[in-house]
């Protein structure tokens, strides 16, 4: 099934007379039930409005931000966070990434979340040798990281521990602002 998809995409892609493989393109040919991609569409109107409408509530919880001040920079920060734990909840949700930071437990669940991601990115861009002395210390986070939780035995703690904030991380401002 998988290759079949992959098939249909390419044969969309390669359709498209500049060659740009096109979303509206790809829902237009899956309306079509012989077709491999028709069965990952909801089609379903009323399921795929409250879907949709979900889609966009996610949205605007990613665009809230705050500014702090990481390493005498200034970084925008997501205010929301979702915890892959959350994830597995029938309704999901978010936490507050200041309340995640202050709990051993959920911190160290978003770091090992940010490495998984890394390793993406690093697949992702592989093919880009300038980017190696980048991937080569993303490697040694990862390395310190499993031996850090090797070392507490991978036992996740049930108390939650609260840990100190650093100082070199101050908020310029405490209220979160929506990118737009």
């Amino acid at each position: 099934m998988r290759e079949e998809i992959v098939v249909e995409v390419e044969q969309i892609q390669r359709n498209n007379p500049e060659g740009v493989l096109i979303a509206d393109e790809v829902v237009d040919y899956a309306r079509d039930p012989s077709t491999a991609l028709h069965n990952q569409f909801e089609w379903d109107d009323t399921k795929a409005a409250i879907q949709h409408r979900l889609d966009q509530a996610r949205r605007v919880i990613r665009v809230v931000v705050e500014f702090q001040i990481v390493n005498n920079r200034e970084v925008v920060v997501p205010t929301y966070r979702s915890l892959g734990s959350d994830r597995m909840k029938p309704r999901g949700g978010y936490r507050r990434i200041k309340d995640i930071l202050s709990v051993e437990e959920t911190r160290a669940e978003l770091l090992d979340m940010a490495l998984q991601e890394l390793a993406r990115v690093q697949d992702k861009y592989a093919l880009l040798t300038e980017l190696a002395a980048v991937f080569a210390a993303a490697d040694e986070v990862r390395t310190k990281a499993a031996k850090k939780k090797a070392k507490k035995g991978g036992a996740k703690s049930k108390k939650k521990k609260k840990t100190t904030k650093k100082s070199a991380k101050k908020t310029r401002s405490s209220k979160s602002q929506a990118r737009v």
